[in-house]
């Protein structure tokens, strides 16, 4: 599991990206089955949050969840 907040210099394009390169590393470590995250969005920094939730699929060979939380 890993814990995000946005803040000033962390918005949408720069969060993406890192959960992006988190989902690759945990998919690479042999003893991880799922990679699941919890976004805290300050100060409405994600507009679209459920469209930013979507944009990472869920495998069924390594289950992959983003929830966005206001």
């Amino acid at each position: 599991m890993e814990t995000k907040m946005t803040r000033r210099n962390l918005g949408p394009n720069r969060l993406g990206d890192e959960l992006a390169a988190d989902i690759l590393r945990y998919q690479a470590h042999e003893d991880a089955g799922a990679y699941f995250a919890l976004v805290y969005v300050a100060e409405q920094r994600v507009v679209n949050s459920h469209g930013f939730e979507k944009d990472f699929p869920r495998e069924a060979s390594f289950p992959i969840r983003v929830v966005i939380v206001h």
